[in-house]
């Protein structure tokens, strides 16, 4: 109980000494220091100078904004013990900067953006910076000149340079991810112990260049960049367990012996990818020029892999695993090996060799893996070819195929020798030119061999048995189209027949449903009673009720009776 109330005192008189920074400053003393509110700085010099050792920086995520000509954080030369915690630092031209003599430097959950140079570290030892991010800057972390220390888990996303380091030693850049630079890691000097391990670069120019000496790569993934994964300038550099997939660019070298160990081409356990337990290259006689390994010179497909360094590399490839694509013969696989010039998968079959050993061995549907004591040429998987009677005598063969084929049409051959027996394990080929014969397969025990030809055209069928071949022409066309019969013609359709009116006693008594009544007759049958009935009832009405004179006025009355009295009265 005493010890945790010791421990409570202690830590609560730390905190209590602890001091907050608002703006620029100067730590002059040890002590445990917190940046309370972010700091913008126009100055030219620096914003937080760390004058002391055993200091403790904790940002709590506050970041320092400069203006393109000033650090943010300076430590001076010959400080020890500084921690710096969640920092962000952005637009100066140093985010931190770390004089000669400088030691034991922690920087953690550290962002620096659109510096210059985000970390820079000079003639110091001893820095580790984990869980950091630097983006947009011209390089992310400076090492000139420094001793030990690793850069881990952190983010790399810059205009120019990931980490440069210049003559600097035993400092291990280690799990990173570094893209959307020009350069990942570039190294420059004497670089002894420097390792570049279990990093993934992609999306960059040239993910690794090295211009200096003894440093080790190694465990890394390089994958869709658009240049070279390695650059060899220089010798004495150590490669191990690197993999390179998804580009066409994979290493260059400046005139320099270089040994990859355990290197892996292509992606790993699919057809078309290799490893090689040894890929080494002696130097070459001149000193100036490149070397470049890419897809044209190693091929790795599913159905071919072949490395051809023309020439002016002496190279030495050593236990080498190839993944290729199952070809799905039905008889035992084998691996066939012809010069570097055989590029396709039949011209490897059809003008190499047959090796007796490795045999293939199935990896998971549809890829077989087999592996080399060395590999020289060009190599591709198929069907192996039977082996040949024993102490078989053959002078000539003679050949029974059909004279006239179509476009895939199973042709059945039959080799025999002189003697007319069967003749098996005889090699049929066809071809329209000589340069570019393709391997149909081998007869059975009866001679026979079934095939067809997918094009058409006059080839040659070739038999081979040992040192004994035949030919026999053969044309090969287009399938017949039978011609369309004609349309079949329109059936006549004969006129309709009218059909004789039934008799008078028929119509008489014919049925509603075989003769409809003539509505439109009805209906005037109807108007017209309608309109008569009208016009008789409107007679008899007036008729009955005829009009009366309108009634006179007394006016009128009196002047008729006047003019009647006048009339009498002159009779």
């Amino acid at each position: 109980m005493r010890r945790i109330l010791l421990f409570l005192f202690l830590a609560g008189l730390a905190f209590s000494l602890a001091e907050n920074i608002d703006s620029c400053t100067t730590i002059g003393e040890t002590g445990m220091y917190y940046l309370v509110s972010d700091i913008e700085y126009a100055g030219d010099n620096n914003c937080i100078k760390i004058d002391a050792s055993s200091v403790t920086l904790d940002c709590g995520g506050h970041q320092l904004l400069g203006s393109y000509s000033s650090t943010g954080i300076r430590i001076l030369e010959n400080e020890k013990n500084i921690h710096l915690k969640d920092c962000k630092v952005g637009f100066f031209k140093y985010g931190i900067y770390a004089e000669s003599g400088v030691g034991n430097l922690h920087l953690e959950g550290l962002e620096a953006d659109s510096c210059k140079e985000g970390v820079s570290l000079h003639e110091g030892r001893d820095a580790d910076i984990t869980d950091a991010s630097f983006t947009n800057n011209n390089v992310g972390l400076r090492l000139d000149g420094w001793a030990g220390g690793e850069v881990s888990n952190s983010y790399f996303s810059n205009r120019d340079y990931g980490v440069y380091v210049t003559s600097s030693g035993d400092y291990h850049i280690l799990s990173n991810e570094f893209t959307g630079s020009e350069f990942g890691v570039y190294t420059e000097g004497f670089c002894e112990g420097t390792t570049v391990s279990g990093n993934d670069f992609h999306g960059l120019l040239t993910p690794v260049d090295l211009y200096g000496v003894s440093s080790i790569i190694q465990g890394n993934t390089f994958h869709n960049n658009a240049g070279y994964a390695i650059l060899i300038r220089e010798t004495m550099n150590t490669f191990g367990n690197n993999y390179i997939y998804g580009q066409p660019l994979f290493f260059a070298m400046q005139s320099k012996a270089f040994s990859f160990t355990n290197f892996s081409l292509g992606e790993k356990g699919t057809p078309g990818s290799a490893t090689f337990g040894k890929f080494s290259a002696r130097k070459p006689y001149t000193t100036t020029r490149f070397y470049y390994f890419n897809s044209s010179n190693i091929i790795l497909e599913p159905g071919v892999v072949s490395i051809d360094a023309s020439g002016t590399v002496p190279l030495s490839l050593e236990d080498v695993t190839v993944y290729m694509e199952d070809p799905g013969v039905e008889n035992e696989t084998a691996v066939f090996r012809a010069d570097s010039k055989y590029t396709t998968r039949e011209s490897i079959i059809n003008s190499g060799t047959a090796l007796n050993s490795p045999v293939p061995q199935e990896h998971s549907p549809r890829i077989m893996e087999f592996s080399l004591p060395g590999l020289n040429g060009s190599y591709a998987l198929g069907e192996r070819p039977p082996e040949p009677e024993p102490e078989r005598y053959v002078v000539v063969i003679m050949l029974h195929s059909p004279t006239y084929v179509e476009v895939g049409e199973n042709i059945t051959i039959q080799a025999m020798d002189q003697d007319g027996e069967p003749l098996g394990s005889t090699a049929i080929y066809y071809f329209d030119d000589p340069s570019f014969p393709f391997l149909a397969g081998y007869t059975n025990s009866e001679g026979n061999l079934t095939f067809s030809i997918p094009s058409e055209g006059a080839f040659v069928l070739q038999a081979r048995y040992g040192n004994v071949s035949s030919q026999k022409a053969v044309s090969v066309s287009e399938p017949e189209v039978p011609p369309e019969p004609p349309p079949a013609p329109e059936p006549e359709v004969p006129p309709a027949k009218e059909e004789p009116a039934p008799p008078e006693s028929q119509q008489a008594y014919a049925s509603e449903e075989e003769e409809g009544p003539n509505m439109v007759f009805i209906v005037f049958a109807v108007a017209l009673v309608l309109l008569v009935g009208g016009s008789m009832l409107g007679w008899y009405l007036v008729l009955r009720n005829p009009p009366r004179p309108p009634k006179k006025s007394d006016k009128e009355l009196m002047r008729d009776r006047l003019k009647k009295f006048r009339e009498n009265k002159g009779s």
